[in-house]
């Protein structure tokens, strides 16, 4: 068995622990370099995050500096435009070219028409006023007409002829009856009025209409003269 001495065991030692110390060194330094390798991963990773935000904003930026320059073109361009439509100037006015002279020999001039020395036609003279027998006759009035009208009981009969002679109050009305051809259907009849009422007298008004008898309620007979006198005046009207 191989003693060592002191001095050997030293050398050992030291030499020993030289060579465990570069170890302990070589660990320190890796994590180091790790640690350094992650903040240099982070701060590029937030350059590029910057660099990438910068660039959006910036685009964003300009995208609305453009659509800005854009909507001013716009807005100038549509407010000038009126200004172009009203300054549209009209076209001047042509004047007619001027006539030409005329070769031929001037126009006499014209001379006023003579008032013609023909007088005018003069107007109608008036018609006649109906001629009757008897001048006490005279024309009945519509009213008087329509009134003794009501009374006929045949459909579509009328009266024509009206003539009246009026005596102390009481009216003598003679008429024609006409049928609903317009047709004569007699000749000549009579009715009195008295105070508004009618009463039929001859034979045709008695049967042609619905008063009473004038010979019933007024004591005046068919024969009475001027029954008669009215009686003969609408004859004549008819011819």
């Amino acid at each position: 068995m191989k003693h060592e001495t002191p001095a050997r065991r030293l050398t050992f030692g030291i030499t020993g622990g030289a060579c465990r110390r570069p170890a302990i060194s070589q660990g320190i330094s890796v994590d180091d370099r790790q640690r350094h390798a992650n903040i240099a991963r982070r701060g590029r990773a937030n350059r590029n995050i910057l660099i990438v935000a910068g660039i959006g904003l910036g685009a964003f930026v300009l995208l609305g500096i453009i659509g800005y320059l854009i909507g001013s073109d716009d807005t100038a361009a549509e407010e000038a435009a009126p200004a172009r439509a009203t300054s549209v100037v009209a076209p001047a006015p042509v004047a007619p070219p001027p006539a030409e002279p005329s070769s031929g020999p001037p126009a006499p001039p014209e001379t006023p028409t003579a008032a013609s020395s023909t007088p005018p036609a003069a107007p109608p003279p008036p018609a006649a006023t109906t001629a009757y027998a008897d001048p006490r006759c005279a024309p009945a009035s519509a009213e008087l007409v329509a009134l003794v009208a009501a009374g006929l009981t045949t459909d579509g009969h009328e009266l024509a002829n009206g003539t009246v002679i009026d005596e102390n109050g009481t009216t003598y009305f003679g008429a024609t009856t006409l049928d609903a051809l317009g047709e004569m259907d007699a000749r000549s009849d009579v009715w009195i009025v008295r105070d508004g009422a009618v009463y039929s007298s001859s034979g045709g008004a008695r049967n042609q209409t619905s008063f009473p008898r004038a010979s019933d309620e007024l004591g005046i007979s068919p024969g009475d003269p001027i029954v008669i006198a009215v009686d003969n005046c609408v004859i004549d009207l008819t011819g």
